[in-house]
């Protein structure tokens, strides 16, 4: 957009690109002691306006609601107002950043330079949606609105906490890893002293956020996250870290970033989900390792800094080497903590690994296995349906009266092939062929009377004489429009199906009344009548043929086969009605013929073949 007006142009043109590379952290302390010690909307405004002033926005706005109470809280940098057609934008982008679902900005330009606004939603219980929040910038850079993006982000989700009052765990516990009470309750107690384990970690090595993650095969779990109770896939910052550690997985090493950071040996260059992490901090260095029982990857510590000094490779190797005896911790708690199912089932599951293998060996084994046991006890039969049909025309079409008129002449019956604009039948068009006559001549008289006035030098008389042959004229194409239309004709080639009308010539038909109902001759159309019992075999129909009753010994191949939904009551019997064409013309198969369809479903096991059906009657009547 552009903005019109010098004030405006002042006020948004920036003196000095604001650098949206600062620390969160200060600020988040800050925001927890303000939601524990003032009311909600109080503590909202002031929330807002340090938001503000720590990223260096212009005006910031927002709209959340917890529970049935809405809040809504604006900011401005002193001496600065918004004006309307700038606010206009601002709402227009949080709508649509409510709608998406997630951060986004846009930029503006203006007449004295550009703005940039951000946008970001707060999430509530459940992933809902409890509001959305905009700044609004001066000039940035682009890498510079990205970082803005995901600091803006990821500080809403933290104050979507404190607004619903979720993070008052968080609050209690600036400091160390806090685990939800689910995680807590699900791993049980040698979890909880891992836990404790880490936190001593964060400690003594000055770690300023720890998190761990349990493997379940290549995904992880976020278990624990320091300073923060909200676990939810929906928190921005635990979306980063769940990144990063199974960027970590699929490394299988200890993975750092910026400094000393590994690629993988597909040839990235650099770990791109945490270097993602490490961009919502802005700050610092992030780190990932995984810990194993064995060979196996069963959990992921993530840590970090937020100092570029505070980590190096040595530490990171050193805090992998304290953090690796303990991991066995970590599967015991799996293995104390399963119901009686899981237990059973995984008792099943080693027992299979000890006979059969694991991976691709254990399948193959089953594979053949099971192979040599149908090949041995059971064949295997080509296995298909025989239904009844009728034969019907393809492509009907109805041809009915185009205006009201008597039937005077016949020229095709039932059964009879037509041509495309072959005359059918026709009307009385004796009257408007008399009226097209006499319009004529009124024609031929106007045009002796415009010549008259032409020679005259009579332009007014000239003008009126034509503008009455147009009149006339338009008349004669009406008359001539139903003249034709008195002529009934085919629209393209086909075959009479019905249209009896001897007995009404002489008739006055109205129009719109049917007269004729054509059909291809060159395709038939079956239509077969598929008993309840077998539609879900006939659903898997791979081939399909039809024999006549009247000649039995000659087969047509159908294609196309469609079945209705809903069912039929025909004969007394619940059926689906299904049609299929063939290239059998009218000829060989004329419409009302009964016969049968093969429906060809595949090959099966030769003792269900033979067998289901007596299977299905003993279950639906025995209840077997």
């Amino acid at each position: 957009m552009a903005a019109t007006g010098d004030d405006q142009t002042r006020q948004l043109a920036p003196d000095a690109a604001q650098t949206p590379g600062v620390s969160v952290a200060p600020l988040q302390c800050e925001l927890r002691a303000l939601f524990a010690t003032r009311p909600p909307h109080r503590a909202l405004a002031m929330a807002l306006a340090s938001i503000g002033k720590l990223f260096g926005a212009r005006y910031a706005v927002i709209h959340a609601r917890v529970g049935f109470t809405p809040y809504s809280e604006e900011w401005g940098e002193d001496g600065y107002e918004l004006p309307d057609n700038l606010r206009d934008e601002v709402n227009s982008l949080m709508l649509r950043v409510a709608d998406q679902g997630h951060a986004q900005s846009v930029r503006l330009r203006l007449a004295a330079g550009t703005a940039v606004v951000v946008s970001a939603v707060l999430f509530g219980e459940g992933a809902e949606q409890v509001g959305h929040a905009a700044l609004l910038f001066g000039d940035l850079e682009r890498s510079e609105v990205h970082q803005l993006a995901a600091q803006v982000e990821a500080l809403m989700g933290f104050l979507a906490l404190l607004l619903t009052g979720r993070g008052a765990i968080a609050a209690g516990s600036p400091s160390g890893p806090v685990a939800s009470a689910q995680a807590l309750d699900s791993v049980g107690r040698p979890m909880r002293l891992l836990f404790q384990v880490v936190s001593d970690l964060a400690n003594r090595h000055g770690l300023s956020a720890a998190a761990i993650g349990l493997v379940r095969g290549r995904s992880v779990r976020v278990a624990l996250v320091s300073g923060q109770a909200d676990l939810r896939d929906a928190n921005p910052s635990v979306r980063a870290i769940r990144s990063a550690m199974e960027e970590a997985l699929d490394f299988g090493e200890p993975v750092m970033f910026p400094a000393g950071a590994r690629a993988p040996e597909s040839g990235t260059s650099q770990p791109k989900m945490h270097a993602a992490w490490r961009r919502t901090r802005n700050v610092g260095i992030v780190a990932s390792v995984p810990l194993r029982v064995g060979q196996q990857v069963i959990a992921v510590l993530s840590f970090a800094t937020d100092t570029a000094d505070g980590l190096s490779k040595e530490k990171v190797a050193r805090i992998a080497a304290e953090a690796a005896p303990y991991a066995a911790l970590i599967d015991v708690s799996s293995l104390a903590a399963r119901p009686i199912l899981r237990h059973v089932a995984d008792e099943f599951s080693a027992l299979r690994r000890r006979r059969l293998g694991t991976g691709r060996r254990a399948w193959i084994t089953v594979a053949c296995s099971l192979l040599v046991l149908l090949l041995l006890l059971f064949g295997r039969l080509p296995h298909s349906l025989t239904v009844p049909c009728t034969v019907r025309a393809s492509d009907r079409r109805t041809i009915s009266c185009p205006r009201e008129g008597t039937l005077v002449e016949l020229f095709v019956r039932p059964g009879d092939r037509v041509r495309a604009g072959q005359r059918l039948a026709a009307l009385d068009s004796h009257e408007d062929t008399l009226a097209k006559i006499e319009l004529q001549a009124q024609l031929a008289t106007l045009d002796a009377q415009i010549d008259k006035a032409l020679a005259d030098r009579d332009a007014g008389q000239q003008r009126i004489f034509a503008a009455d042959r147009q009149n006339v004229a338009a008349r004669i194409a009406v008359v001539e429009a139903r003249v034709e239309q008195a002529q009934i004709r085919a629209p393209s080639a086909a075959v009479v199906i019905s249209g009896e009308l001897r007995n009404q010539l002489g008739a006055r038909l109205a129009m719109g009344a049917p007269l004729f109902e054509l059909a291809r001759y060159d395709r038939a159309l079956v239509e077969l009548r598929i008993p309840e019992h077998a539609i879900l075999e006939a659903k898997a129909t791979q081939a399909a043929t039809f024999a006549a009753t009247a000649s039995p010994e000659i087969s047509y191949r159908l294609d196309r086969l469609l079945i209705d939904p809903a069912t039929t009551v025909t004969e007394g019997h619940n059926v689906f009605l299904a049609e299929a064409v063939t290239d059998a013309t009218l000829d060989n198969l004329a419409p009302g013929m009964e016969g049968v369809a093969r429906l060809e479903t595949g090959w099966r096991s030769a003792w269900w073949v033979v067998g289901h059906r007596v299977f299905d009657w003993l279950r639906l009547n025995l209840w077997l």
